[in-house]
């Protein structure tokens, strides 16, 4: 068997700065377990998965803006004349051949307008205005990215998004918000993507989302939320990624989370948790992904998994103050799972694993192991 080489907790961002680390791998048959952190398009992709014509390096922020350009190309008519683009702002930069418009860290104390007509991305963070008014983008019909983070938002007024029928991306983290309103949303039927980190919401706002059927990500970390409560997803049957690391969250009631069926990541690390929401992870079939990591939660109880055992693929439990692990407590898990993060906890000792055969990774690390018989079936 080749030498292995660890990687992880490192980020791979280097692009084609990676690949004489590709190259050297594949000559000397060493087997890695490093994973790509950025660019975007090969998040997640393990270094020994790449081909070297997977490696080129682009200037900092083009993958991101190549993805939401690309989406934007679906939805823009072929041959969209440019003569109809109006002209820029005042103390704006617009860009026609990118169709790139913005303002990035101006001062602008409101929302700016007269933007060209066939503006794809629009980017106004770091600037000043607390409040989004009604229209404030109308005419932007080809819109795909908006960006509005750091502006001091507390409000988007009802129809603040109207007009905006190709929205995929909007970005309002790190601003004031504690509510929105479906009024505000409802001018944006397409939009795939919300990020709201870093803002004051107290609840999901339940209400409001119902507002975006096409939501596929849900990006809410670095709140104040408490709980989780039925119909707080209500109508949200496309989401697929839901992050709510970083809140108060105490408890998620059961039945919080059954509206999205088809959720495939739930992150939910960084909390109040002090146990595994077992009943709130039934009817979600599809889920591939449980972050619980970070939350005070000392013991793993029989079958704490077994609503999501048919389809887990990664768990992670580190530092979660764990001392124990029941003997059931990963029963239902199937083959499937691939990674089981149980780094530094207070765990002396571990059950055997029987039905976990195809675990490609298991975090052990930073535990104050007794290595007596308790840990012969692990061993075994």
């Amino acid at each position: 068997r080749p030498p292995g080489s660890r990687l992880e907790g490192t980020p791979r961002g280097w692009a084609g700065r990676a690949q004489p680390l590709l190259e050297w791998l594949a000559r000397a048959r060493v087997s890695s377990d490093g994973a790509c952190w950025g660019p975007r398009r090969l998040r997640g992709e393990a270094l020994d998965a790449l081909r070297p014509s997977d490696l080129r390096c682009s200037e900092a922020g083009a993958e991101e803006r190549e993805e939401e350009l690309a989406a934007s190309r679906q939805r823009a008519p072929a041959g969209a004349p440019k003569e109809e683009a109006g002209p820029c702002p005042r103390a704006c930069v617009c860009a026609p051949e990118a169709r790139h418009s913005g303002s990035d860290g101006q001062g602008l104390r409101a929302v700016p307008r007269g933007f060209p007509n066939d503006t794809q991305l629009l980017d106004l963070r770091r600037n000043h205005f607390p409040l989004v008014p009604r229209e404030a983008f109308l005419g932007l019909d080809l819109l795909v990215s908006l960006h509005l983070q750091h502006c001091g938002i507390t409000e988007l007024e009802a129809d603040a998004l109207a007009g905006l029928s190709s929205l995929i991306y909007l970005y309002l983290s790190d601003n004031r918000l504690s509510g929105l309103s479906a009024a505000a949303l409802e001018g944006a039927p397409r939009l795939g993507y919300l990020y709201l980190e870093h803002n004051r919401f107290l609840q999901v706002p339940g209400a409001a989302l119902r507002a975006l059927p096409s939501l596929f990500s849900l990006h809410l970390q670095d709140n104040a939320v408490e709980h989780l409560v039925p119909g707080e997803l209500s109508g949200l049957q496309a989401l697929r990624w839901l992050y709510l690391s970083g809140n108060r969250i105490t408890q998620v009631s059961p039945g919080a989370l059954g509206p999205a069926r088809e959720l495939e990541k739930l992150h939910l690390d960084r909390n109040q948790l002090r146990e595994v929401p077992t009943r709130a992870l039934e009817g979600l079939p599809a889920l591939l992904e449980l972050q619980l990591s970070g939350n005070p939660l000392r013991a793993l109880r029989d079958g704490a998994f077994q609503p999501v055992g048919h389809s887990l693929q990664h768990l992670f439990l580190n530092s979660s103050g764990l001392e124990q692990i029941s003997a059931g407590a990963f029963s239902g898990l199937g083959p499937q799972l691939q990674s089981l993060h149980l780094q530094k906890n207070q765990l002396q000792a571990l059950p055997a694993l029987p039905g976990l055969s195809q675990l490609e990774l298991i975090d052990l690390s930073s535990n104050p192991f007794h290595c007596d018989c308790q840990l012969l079936p692990l061993h075994r």
